[in-house]
């Protein structure tokens, strides 16, 4: 009886063993054909390739960046960092590019408010009044975003989504075009997160993503629907 017990007990072992292998060369296969996957993106576009590790606290990052033209990048990131009973996974994906830019003022254009909202509230968030008011924000764009948007005023726009601006965009942006296509985004994640954020200002454009992107047909796609954003206000 005891030689099965054990006998039972180590092919049972042998047998887990063989599924964490398993798994493991799944794991291994899925990452390499992501990497290709957009390396022959990379290549088909013309476009530059970087992809680095997570390493002391620096975020694991995949970008892509034009090799002529206007400078442009954009870039996933990927930082798991470890707390108190549980792991956090921070991640974004942002295009950045010089042109266009708002040499005169900032404009932000991101998801709708939440839900149930009140007056008091959107009078602290009209002028970024208090930590209320950035509290608000921060959850519609996120937190490392809402710090440095002072001098900013709420405008209304018929999309509904959330429309902030140090001056008259009118005068850089053909606002209603540019709200209809973030309106026309199809998300890939739920709720605020799967909005992108668009903040113009004298450093040039910015989209952003408040979730990561592995897949290379989702970040051609996200990297085109940027370029549409850009000559959208290119064209004012």
């Amino acid at each position: 009886m005891g030689f099965c017990v054990g006998l039972t007990a180590a092919l049972l072992l042998l047998a887990a063993l063989g599924l964490a292998a398993l798994g493991l060369s799944w794991l291994r296969q899925r990452e390499t054909a992501k990497r290709e996957a957009f390396q022959e993106l990379a290549a088909r576009r013309g476009w530059s390739l970087t992809i680095t590790k997570q390493t002391l606290g620096r975020p694991a990052i995949l970008r892509m960046t034009t090799r002529s033209g206007t400078h442009w990048q954009a870039e996933a990131r990927r930082l798991a960092t470890a707390g108190t009973g549980s792991n956090t996974i921070i991640q974004t994906t942002e295009f950045r590019s010089e042109e266009p830019k708002w040499p005169d003022g900032l404009l932000l254009v991101g998801p709708a408010l939440p839900a149930g909202t009140d007056e008091m509230a959107l009078q602290m968030l009209d002028a970024l009044d208090g930590d209320h008011g950035r509290t608000i924000l921060s959850r519609v764009i996120g937190s490392d975003l809402s710090q440095d948007l002072g001098g900013l005023k709420r405008l209304q726009n018929d999309a509904g989504l959330t429309v902030l601006a140090s001056g008259d965009p009118g005068q850089r942006v053909d606002l209603p075009e540019l709200t209809r296509l973030l309106s026309n985004w199809t998300p890939v994640v739920a709720g605020e997160k799967g909005c992108p954020i668009v903040i113009l200002g004298e450093d040039g454009l910015r989209v952003r993503l408040r979730h990561g992107t592995s897949n290379a047909d989702r970040m051609e796609r996200f990297i085109d629907f940027s370029h549409s954003i850009a000559k959208t206000i290119e064209r004012r």
